[in-house]
């Protein structure tokens, strides 16, 4: 067998830690972000409204 360790699961000790950053756009597209602001209040409807069902509270 060789001498070189196993590596292990996960990040290496040597990682730099990152982070991410929002870049602001000059003309931010509305449209674009309402229609995902309204997606997502949809999901989180479709998403409560199974759970009440699962508990049976319908």
């Amino acid at each position: 067998m060789s001498q070189i360790p196993k590596r292990g699961r996960g990040r290496p000790k040597s990682s730099k830690s990152f982070r991410l950053v929002a870049v602001p756009h000059a003309k931010p597209e509305y449209r674009k972000i309402g229609a995902a602001l309204l997606a997502l209040a949809i999901h989180q409807q479709q998403v409560a409204d199974a759970a009440r069902k699962e508990d049976g509270h319908e």
